[in-house]
């Protein structure tokens, strides 16, 4: 049999949820899958559950290897897969329709795709949202077409591409090795080496969005190196404009952090920083600078942390910069969260749905007196917001977005 596509899955203790994850591939309607399931050195029953359910599968691979990451797990699956093209997958995923690979692999085909991506739905535990949307975002994609690299900006979702293999082999293009923000650097390269991939405005990837848990020191290092790279990676590549819209999001999460958790005094993310740091200075792509961000993240800290107990929270946006702002402060003030607040309600807003109330901001008006409010948004946008919110009679508010001051 002639293997069309690879789908390769890396898991790590997720019994729970891997038989879903296989399960959805092998219903796919494409003849000549091959899966590939990269065990990174799980400690719970997930080998059981894939040796007891697919052990007569003749076209279903499972690798258990020692702990190292998913960069290097899906490495090594890359070695071994036969595959004209590849597909990734997280063990807790899976695909929303039994079409999904046949749709991907039958686009990249007739129209000579190295490169072929759909849409993602995200489900965070209770509501389900589309996103990575072609046409979707402050540029707009070219739908059911081709879109130069270039020209494209959105730079996660790895799992929804499908990859031709012989790109990959013949430029080299691995995913890091470090733990953490692995997958952007691989998605950069791709694109690169395509010059162009087709987007499809059609779901193909179903993905379980974790909850936000604390993540250790070691960890956001890995992180850091992951952002290091990424942005070395994106001018090399010369993505500027995808350069553009993550940047500000990238600076911001690695400042907030080193404040917080007093990276200022470990040598090893001193010298990230500074290799980042080195690589911004050598191009024209942006004034923004660490060190100045590292001060504004102190000040925010100081801030929020300073906010009194008795006092009701308000988060002003529910974009990408709200999503990091949670992501460092959440577990501290979940319980004060109140609701987001938005300038106009739609359908981009049911991200928080499920979690926080969304309302337009004249419908806190009652509680003005009561609350704080929390801008999260930047450029042009915070400017009118805090405008709008005196006008509107709130006192108690706090610019939590800190690179574009």
């Amino acid at each position: 049999m002639d293997i069309k596509v690879s789908v390769i899955i890396t898991t790590y203790n997720m019994e729970s949820y891997i038989k879903c994850c296989i399960d959805s591939v092998l219903e796919q309607t494409l003849d000549g899958i091959e899966v590939i399931v990269i065990d990174d050195g799980s400690t719970d029953k997930t080998k059981n559950v894939i040796e007891q359910n697919y052990s007569l599968y003749d076209n279903l691979h499972y690798v258990y290897k020692e702990n190292a990451g998913a960069g290097v797990a899906r490495n090594m699956a890359i070695d071994i897969a036969r595959g004209e093209y590849l597909l990734f997958m997280d063990a807790d995923d899976k695909y929303p329709s039994t079409d999904c690979v046949e749709k991907l692999y039958a686009t990249a085909k007739d129209n000579g795709a190295k490169i072929c991506g759909g849409n993602i739905i995200i489900f965070d535990g209770s509501n389900e949202k589309e996103e990575y949307k072609a046409g979707m975002g402050n540029k707009k994609h070219t739908v059911n077409g081709f879109i130069d690299s270039v020209d494209f900006f959105y730079l996660f979702g790895h799992t929804r591409y499908i990859y031709q293999r012989q790109m990959i082999i013949d430029n080299n293009i691995r995913y890091l090795s470090c733990r953490r923000f692995e997958d952007q650097t691989f998605i950069i390269r791709s694109l690169a080496a395509a010059q162009k991939l087709y987007e499809l405005d059609y779901p193909v990837y179903w993905c379980r969005r974790s909850e936000i848990k604390s993540v250790s020191r070691r960890s956001w290092i890995e992180t850091f190196k992951g952002y290091r790279d990424t942005i070395k990676v994106l001018v090399d590549c010369n993505m500027r404009l995808m350069f553009a819209e993550n940047i500000q999001n990238i600076l911001s999460l690695f400042a907030s952090r080193w404040q917080s958790m007093e990276f200022e005094k470990d040598p090893e993310v001193t010298m990230i920083a500074e290799e980042i740091e080195k690589v911004l200075r050598k191009n024209d792509w942006t004034n923004v600078s660490l060190k100045k961000l590292f001060k504004v993240a102190a000040e925010v800290n100081q801030r929020v942390r300073a906010i009194p107990p008795n006092k009701k929270i308000i988060i002003y946006g529910v974009g990408k910069n709200t999503i990091s702002f949670l992501d460092e402060y959440e577990k501290d003030l979940q319980d004060r969260i109140v609701g987001m607040a938005v300038t106009q309600k739609n359908n981009d807003n049911s991200l928080f749905a499920g979690k926080y109330p969304v309302k337009r901001i004249e419908d806190y008006v009652d509680e003005k007196n009561e609350v704080v409010v929390l801008v999260t948004p930047s450029g042009d946008n915070k400017k009118e917001i805090m405008a709008k919110l005196t006008d509107l009679g709130f006192s108690n508010i706090i610019d939590v977005e800190i690179v574009s001051r």
